[in-house]
């Protein structure tokens, strides 16, 4: 059997969550054939958004500040 399983926000907001996220991918993919969908980390989507509208305002500083700031912080998680 197939199965979709998303996972965003808390869930993978910390090494340790990710973590849980593949145990639970790998225990269920025993029995199943498992798509993981991903969004973005918790707080990530409103940057996100935030740069979007910098790109708009053509603000490619605050912009580029912000995405690197994206980067950085993922560093951080694993």
């Amino acid at each position: 059997m197939k199965l979709v399983l998303k996972f965003g926000g808390t869930s993978i907001a910390s090494a340790a969550n990710v973590r849980n996220v593949a145990n639970l991918i790998k225990s269920l993919s025993k029995d199943h054939k498992i798509i993981p969908v991903f969004s973005a980390m918790s707080g990530v989507t409103d940057d996100l958004i935030r740069i979007t509208s910098h790109v708009k305002d053509r603000n490619t500083e605050a912009a580029n500040s912000l995405a690197k700031k994206i980067i950085r912080d993922a560093h951080g998680y694993f």
